[in-house]
């Protein structure tokens, strides 16, 4: 978001057309971030904690949650 906010300014529009028109994943901390055409995050999602000094990331895999079943196409 910072290289969004350098480039773009203070302009939430431009801001956003600059993520939206990405020709690649967003780099994030747990990995890559995948936008889907409407700009919903479509990557994984871990949950990130503090042990004993260091960073531990979770997965849903990891915690046994299943992923929620995806509404219908329309159309």
């Amino acid at each position: 978001m910072l290289w969004a906010i350098n480039v773009a300014g203070l302009n939430r529009a431009k801001i956003r057309d600059l993520i939206a028109y990405l020709p690649h994943p967003w780099p994030g901390i747990t990995g890559d971030i995948v936008f889907s055409a409407c700009l919903d995050d479509v990557s994984d999602t871990y949950l990130a904690t503090y042990e004993r000094g260091a960073w531990k990331y979770v997965s849903r895999t990891d915690l046994g949650i299943r992923r929620a079943i995806s509404p219908p196409a329309i159309g």
